[in-house]
């Protein structure tokens, strides 16, 4: 959302974005202006107390009345607004533009599965409300094909029918200056594997750690960065595995970090068991660091084997087999592989093209 905000305002548009993140309580609202875009940050509301049922009711609709007070005050003339929090934040967006009269338009992008893993999994009394938004917004943006099949294959699982007026696959992209350098080939003598992921829940950290302790040839290593509620776990189990096997668990890291590692080894996993369009591959990509991918949806919806990446099968011995492929191929066929992700990167991930392409579908939307 950053990127794609920070973009449209580089193109001499009048952007705003809002947040409820930074440290306020009972404070008034707080603008500030930072590459070109007025950042505006509302007071969350939010006390250790009100965390029991008896107030909690009470502290949503405070925050419900100071999010479209602030709406009327702020955006009621503006032409659009493009919303990713289901609910409650794109919900009240609705609510306020049907109770204010407002002709904004609504846009509403879908990245991921938030809304049937979490929203409807824990509170399934909400999906009248849903169908109620989905039916109010404008277009629903899906920032990949693969995406939108994750997406409708839950509505069909859950036998859910929300239906969309418009919709739009199309997501910003990463910018250039993210990797200005770009991946260099390396000797086998420090052959290391990195992975960026989150220690959770869908995630094939188990396949990977298993499949590179049973492959290890003493001669690499295995670079985990990324944190979340299954690192310690992770950690105790393998840190110490007696294997001989380097693998070393950096947790979260920063970008510069990040993009340090992407640089300086030798291939990218993303070992996963369904994913949506990962920055992570984009970056890696756009790097051009050869990189092993589960076959699994979205990613092998535009990773397509041994043209832009490698689609390895989510078991141990696929991902063995797949780790001894990269060790063993040669400098040119590595240096070719790079090549063709920097080339698809370039052509599906460019800031700048895709933000033309956002601008043009939103000024057809406004004028609609």
């Amino acid at each position: 959302m950053t990127v794609m905000a920070e973009a449209m305002a580089n193109m001499g548009h009048d952007v705003h974005f809002l947040s409820g993140r930074d440290n306020l309580r009972l404070a008034r609202a707080k603008i500030i202006r930072e590459n070109g875009v007025q950042i505006h940050f509302l007071p969350v509301f939010k006390f250790f107390f009100l965390r029991f049922d008896l107030f909690r009711r009470f502290s949503e609709y405070i925050r419900r009345r100071i999010f479209q007070n602030y709406l009327s005050k702020e955006f009621h003339d503006f032409d659009m607004i493009y919303a990713y929090n289901e609910y409650p934040g794109l919900y009240q967006i609705v609510q306020w533009r049907i109770r204010s009269g407002s002709r904004i338009k609504i846009v509403y992008r879908v990245a991921g599965l938030y809304l049937f893993d979490t929203v409807l999994k824990f509170h399934p009394k909400l999906k009248s409300r849903i169908f109620e938004m989905f039916q109010a917004v404008d277009v629903v943006n899906f920032i990949s094909l693969g995406v939108r099949e994750l997406y409708l294959e839950q509505q069909r699982k859950k036998s859910i029918e929300f239906s969309f007026k418009n919709e739009l696959v199309l997501d910003i992209g990463i910018p250039d200056v993210k990797l200005k350098e770009k991946w260099k080939f390396e000797s086998k003598e420090k052959f290391t594997c990195v992975m960026v992921a989150r220690f959770a829940i869908g995630k094939g950290h188990d396949v990977l750690l298993e499949a590179f302790r049973k492959w290890n040839n003493g001669n690499a290593r295995l670079v985990l960065l990324g944190d979340g509620p299954l690192l310690n776990e992770f950690k105790k189990e393998y840190s110490l595995n007696g294997s001989g096997a380097i693998i070393d668990f950096k947790g979260f890291v920063d970008s510069e970090e990040v993009d340090f590692h992407l640089l300086n080894s030798n291939v990218f996993c993303l070992c996963t068991y369904g994913e949506a369009l990962s920055k992570s591959v984009v970056e890696a990509m756009g790097a051009g660091i050869p990189i092993l991918v589960s076959d699994v949806m979205a990613l092998n919806s535009y990773i397509t084997n041994n043209e832009n990446g490698i689609l390895v099968d989510n078991t141990v011995e696929a991902w063995v087999s797949a780790l001894d492929k990269m060790y063993n191929a040669s400098k040119q066929e590595l240096e070719a592989l790079s090549e063709r992700e920097i080339a698809y990167a370039k052509e599906h991930f460019d800031v700048e093209i895709n933000a033309k392409k956002y601008i043009e579908a939103f000024e057809s939307l406004i004028e609609s």
